[in-house]
């Protein structure tokens, strides 16, 4: 059954009766005009809903309209936030990745088109499905340089190639290199495990993780409590902080910010972060301290001062040794 048309008014009212939140200023109708109630209160009324009455939710003792217009601000703040770092590890991992293909295939005369180019104890149908869908996704490129390069030289190098195809595509390219090209990859940014030796999983899982992260920000999805059930992958600096971290099991966003400790070097990290933890105090002055305890706690920090420990981390990212 379809619902009843509201008007701006009539929403307020329905929210001041139902459920109990202030709102009927003139700021609060600007603030449903310009967000709309599907995507304000339906998208984030999660951290201010304190039990059940009846079929219909209870809510904190004096929430407002503005206090979930904080949350929505502070989500679309922190999307813009991540994707600008994100998408900055992702083109530099797609550069370097191209670079030392090329490097480990004898400089670039076996051609990224060649399952003699990939890890040898590899599934060759799987290889040839990697090479498949990167073709596939080159055809369907409209670029002009893509064009300029099959006309002139019949085929695209290994640094365009890279570029163009999808992250997911990208991903397993890097799965199904050879072992020389991952070993560097994750010697140059430190990806290893707890006795030292480089970690393959953890590579490819932190991929997946930003590119899923990536994916949720490109597509203006609600990103602060965003997880996987089950997938955390642990790293050394996992150890760092609380004992608390070691229980979860669900990958969340505290994953992704300390999976950037490994690809940002420390002034960006220092950076990225410190903005990170920004936002959080400012949300934390603006809404009630459960609702925003329960912000804080889905996106899997248990305390702002742990983002202290990874920004004090000292990280050298030795590119001129790559």
């Amino acid at each position: 059954m379809s619902k009843d048309f509201l008007t701006y008014n009539q929403q307020m009212k329905y929210l001041r009766a139902k459920k109990g939140i202030e709102c009927g200023q003139t700021k609060d109708k600007t603030i449903l005009c310009r967000n709309g109630y599907f995507n304000l209160v339906n998208g984030y009324k999660e951290p201010f809903i304190n039990g059940v009455n009846g079929d219909s939710h209870k809510y904190l003792n004096g929430t407002s309209i503005d206090e979930i217009y904080q949350v929505k601000r502070f989500d679309d703040e922190l999307r813009m936030l991540l994707l600008k770092y994100i998408t900055k590890v992702e083109e530099e991992v797609r550069t370097l990745v191209g670079y030392k293909f090329d490097e480990v295939n004898n400089k670039g005369k076996i051609e990224w088109y060649s399952v003699n180019a990939y890890d040898p104890s590899r599934e060759t149908q799987k290889i040839v499905k990697v090479i498949s869908d990167s073709f596939q996704e080159i055809h369907r490129s409209e670029q002009k340089y893509i064009k300029h390069y099959f006309d002139k030289y019949k085929y695209v190098p290994t640094w365009i190639l890279v570029k163009i195809i999808k992250f997911s595509t990208f991903i397993s390219f890097v799965d199904f290199s050879k072992i020389d090209l991952k070993r560097d990859i994750c010697n140059l940014y430190g990806i290893k495990d707890i006795y030292g030796n480089c970690d393959f999983t953890l590579l490819k899982g932190s991929l997946h993780w930003l590119r899923k992260i990536r994916n949720s920000c490109a597509h203006n999805e609600r990103v602060y409590g965003i997880k996987r059930d089950g997938k955390r992958i642990k790293t050394i600096y996992h150890n760092l902080l609380a004992k608390s971290y070691e229980r979860e099991r669900d990958q969340k966003l505290i994953d992704l910010i300390i999976y950037m400790r490994f690809y940002l070097d420390d002034q960006d990290f220092r950076k990225f972060a410190k903005e990170i933890k920004n936002l959080l105090e400012d949300l934390q002055s603006n809404i009630n301290s459960t609702a925003f305890n329960k912000v804080r706690g889905n996106m899997g920090i248990k305390d702002l001062s742990h983002l202290d420990i990874l920004v004090n981390m000292k990280k050298e990212i030795k590119y001129h040794k790559f």
